[in-house]
């Protein structure tokens, strides 16, 4: 795979994740790795429960469910630990215990309440489960693999613990466990869009295209409306150099979630790309109408024209931008190139001094200035600015 093919492929997961959120992993899942102090053991509660309690363990293990259900951790916490005080072999004891801790952000309790209760009972899949959740959010893959590979042992079916595994295999880099998991979960379930579209991605990830457009298609198929699916696919139609394939994908996006400028922006983008730049500058403004305080936004366009040879039409869009941030470097930096792209040298120079002026220690503004001055053959000027752009750069083998 090609550098810009995999840059590709890693802005399609951040398109994705900024406009749909995650798509691989239920709702709860997701919002656990973000938040583990707070929602990760809620996904545990799936898992059945074990064996019983001793009565007067049971009676504080009850009044701890009933603190923790009114939101009261902190006597939840206490009667777990009176319950463990009259069974210190129950199981199910220290899995609450764990939970309460995790609630209150004690994590390395947690961790360590959650090992004693799998020791005590090496089957207690919610604790498992939990502990497995827990070491993904701290990037410890392989504890949170094993994890779930003891799980599979006793529940070879559970969903959520295959999906999960099988996004572990994809951190790790270890994509053909990850397909094989993904292709049985989708013979097991053909009608689940989902499996359709993680195995499509994990495809993606291994460089099947094929196999992932193929994936992928069915995922829309089984549900028409799957926004994810529809941006993962005018990615790889892009990377394939499907174009029309990959705009008419982008254009289903859009009638999905027709407020989102981000999608304007990547229909714009694909119709610079394909020549198409009519097509692309008016992608660019839906794109503003809806986010008109995007600079970078005014910029791009302004790039867009100026390669369309409309210059002045590209100097007046950036003008609108400096209406918007009047100290924006960028903005004057583009000026100064369009400037130099109308043979108006002057003007162009007078932006790259702006351009300085708010940000002195820009290299490529006293580079395009030194550039400038050697122009009008200012040479002493040039040699000051271009010295300059080597101090702040001197990697640059422009300057």
């Amino acid at each position: 795979m090609t550098r810009r093919h995999f840059l590709i492929l890693v802005f399609a997961g951040l398109l994705i994740l900024e406009t749909c959120g995650c798509a691989s992993a239920p709702k709860a899942r997701k919002r656990a790795l973000r938040n583990p102090c707070q929602e990760i053991f809620k996904i545990a509660e799936r898992k059945k429960a074990p064996s019983s309690l001793s009565p007067k363990a049971y009676a504080h293990y009850s009044m701890g469910m009933i603190y923790g259900n009114e939101g009261r951790t902190d006597q939840a916490v206490e009667e777990y630990c009176k319950a463990i005080e009259f069974d210190p072999y129950a199981a199910q004891a220290y899995y609450r215990l764990g939970s309460g801790y995790l609630k209150l952000g004690k994590v390395d309790e947690a961790v360590e309440i959650l090992k004693k209760a799998v020791e005590l009972d090496e089957k207690n899949a919610r604790a498992r489960f939990l502990l497995a959740l827990i070491y993904t959010s701290q990037k410890r893959y392989d504890e949170a693999t094993k994890e779930y590979e003891e799980i599979l042992k006793g529940e070879p079916d559970d969903l959520a613990t295959l999906t999960s595994l099988a996004d572990l295999y994809i951190l790790g880099q270890d994509l053909d466990k990850a397909i094989s998991i993904y292709t049985n979960l989708a013979r097991e379930k053909p009608d689940s869009p989902l499996i359709h579209f993680n195995l499509g991605m994990v495809y993606a990830r291994a460089v099947k295209f094929k196999d992932a457009i193929n994936e992928l298609t069915t995922a829309i198929t089984l549900k028409p409306d799957y926004l994810e699916a529809h941006l993962a696919l005018a990615v790889i139609f892009e990377i394939n150099n499907q174009l029309e394939d990959s705009a008419r994908e982008y254009g289903e996006a859009v009638k999905l979630d027709p407020a989102n400028p981000k999608l304007y922006r990547q229909i714009g983008q694909l119709y610079f790309q394909m020549g198409k730049i009519d097509d692309a500058i008016r992608q660019y403004e839906l794109m503003l109408k809806m986010a008109p305080e995007n600079v970078a936004g005014y910029i791009e366009l302004s790039y867009i024209c100026a390669a369309g040879s409309r210059i002045d039409e590209a100097i007046k869009i950036l003008k609108n931008a400096l209406a918007i941030e009047e100290k924006a470097e960028d903005v004057h930096m583009a000026l100064g190139f369009c400037y130099t792209e109308k043979g108006d040298n002057k003007a162009a120079i007078e932006e790259y001094k702006e351009s300085i002026a708010i940000n002195p220690f820009n290299p490529k503004a006293h580079f395009y200035l030194g550039a400038m001055h050697e122009e009008m053959d200012d040479r002493k000027a040039a040699i000051l600015h271009l010295k300059r752009a080597i101090e702040l750069d001197p990697g640059d083998p422009e300057a």
